[in-house]
C-alpha cells in the first residue's frame, strides 16, 4: 500500500508542478513526501524512482507522438546516438535515478528521527 501511495503521489506531484517548479524543487518535495510515509528504503528507492522515471519517460514520448516532431531525432544525433528512443530511454533512467534518491534520501533521515527505526 505504501508503494502505491508513494509512486502515485510522487508521479501526480511531478506531472502537476513539473511546468511550473525546476526538477530540484520537486525532488525536495518528494524527498519530504519519502519523509512522511514511513517505509524501508527499498521500497522509499523504487516507488519514488519509478514515479518519477515513469513521467519522465511518457511525457516526452506523448509530446513527440502528438507534435510529430523532428526535435528527437535532431537531439540524437547531436549527442551522437543512431536511434532517438535511446534518448528517451536514457531521460527515463536519469528521471528514475533522481527520483529513486531523493526517495531513499528522504526515508534514510525520516528513520534517523524516527524512535522505531525498523520498519
Amino acid at each position: 500500500m505504501k508503494f502505491t501511495v508513494l509512486f502515485v503521489t510522487s508521479a501526480f506531484i511531478w506531472f502537476l508542478l513539473g511546468s511550473f517548479i525546476p526538477y530540484w524543487g520537486i525532488m525536495a518535495i518528494v524527498f519530504l513526501l519519502a519523509i512522511f510515509v514511513r517505509t524501508n528504503g527499498i521500497v522509499a528507492f523504487l516507488a519514488t524512482g519509478l514515479g518519477v522515471g515513469a513521467v519522465w519517460l511518457f511525457l516526452p514520448l506523448y509530446i513527440w507522438v502528438t507534435t510529430d516532431s523532428d526535435l528527437p531525432n535532431r537531439m540524437g544525433e547531436i549527442v551522437g546516438l543512431s536511434n532517438s528512443t535511446y534518448l528517451l530511454a536514457i531521460t527515463g533512467m536519469i528521471g528514475f535515478l533522481l527520483g529513486g534518491f531523493s526517495g531513499l534520501t528522504g526515508n534514510l533521515l525520516g528513520r534517523i528521527f524516527h524512535r522505531d527505526t525498523f520498519l
